[in-house]
């Protein structure tokens, strides 16, 4: 019932789409996807942050890129994809497995590298031509959506649209 009351509320903001961004559990994940489906009719993309495992390709809660793929495409929504968890790097290997595992659209919004504590600050050290250098790599995986998550800002957007338009 809560999924179903959020989405509600983003429905009558009239949105292109519905994200569903930084989840690590496959059934919590599926429950929100199917009230999105419940709700409207609207582009449904599901995202999952990868942090995890032995080369970092799992959510903490054991979800695989495959996992994702196969739950995204039973439930019939637009796009699968990560977000938050790694800095950019490493997130080329979990694009390029969404990729090849898929032809659903694919969204990749990782973080600008990984937060470090500063006194009573959160930092990411990660500059914007960095981020852009490292975002080349995913885009040229034919990702459908490539964006920033924790970190970026408008500065690390421009350095990858600059890079992305040359």
């Amino acid at each position: 019932a809560g999924f179903v009351e959020q989405v509600k509320g983003l429905v009558a903001g009239r949105p292109d789409a519905i994200i569903l961004e930084t989840f690590a559990d496959l059934d919590e994940w599926k429950l929100a996807a199917r009230a999105v489906k419940d709700v409207t009719d609207l582009p449904v993309i599901g995202c999952f942050t990868f942090d995890s495992g032995p080369d970092k390709s799992r959510t903490m809660m054991g979800v695989s890129v495959t996992d994702a793929v196969a739950a995204a495409e039973e439930l019939g929504l637009a796009g699968v994809g990560a977000n938050c968890g790694l800095g950019v790097e490493n997130y080329l290997p979990i694009a390029r497995a969404y990729r090849d595992a898929t032809t659903l659209a694919v969204w990749i919004k990782p973080n600008a590298g990984l937060p470090r504590q500063e006194g009573d600050r959160v930092v990411y050290q990660q500059t914007a031509e960095e981020f852009a250098q490292h975002a080349m790599k995913i885009a040229e995986l034919k990702i459908n959506f490539l964006g920033g998550c924790c970190g970026t800002t408008p500065a690390h957007i421009a350095a990858m649209n600059r890079s992305l338009s040359h």
